[in-house]
């Protein structure tokens, strides 16, 4: 494959990486929002239990209708956070392929420059021999 198009595809590859990074982006927020949410229900869980007012809740069954509620939200949010979870492993997964396609085209870049240079040092060799040779056969034929 040439030097163009090896170039070519290593801007595509890195246009694909930037894609799939912006991708996983929103997705990376959502897991760090549910997460935030889930505490503060476990920081009302803790608040509710160490409050007064559970004590009169519990009178007429109002901590049964409180832990119904909370539980409800806590499963509800463990379930978001589950599926957003697995979409972050999929959008990471992704990130790092681009990365690596990317990392694999720059060795393949890097490796065609090197052979390429060595190809050039290789012909500017030849060129000053043959010019040596000819400068040689020059100078012995007169």
């Amino acid at each position: 494959m040439n030097a163009e198009k090896l170039h070519n595809l290593h801007a595509l590859l890195q246009l694909k990486l930037s894609i799939e990074r912006a991708r996983a982006h929103p997705v990376l927020a959502q897991v760090t929002q549910l997460r935030a949410q889930r505490k503060k229900v476990d920081e009302l869980d803790q608040t509710a239990k160490q409050s007064e007012n559970m004590e009169q809740l519990s009178r007429f069954g109002g901590d049964v209708i409180w832990n119904v509620w909370l539980e409800r939200q806590k499963r509800e949010l463990d379930f978001q956070l589950a599926r957003s979870l697995a979409d972050q492993r999929e959008a990471l997964y992704q990130v790092s392929r681009s990365q690596g396609l990317c990392d694999v085209m720059e060795a393949l870049n890097a490796r065609n420059d090197i052979d390429w240079r060595m190809n050039q040092d290789k012909r500017t060799q030849e060129e000053l021999t043959l010019a040596a040779l000819i400068l040689a056969q020059t100078r012995f034929s007169k």
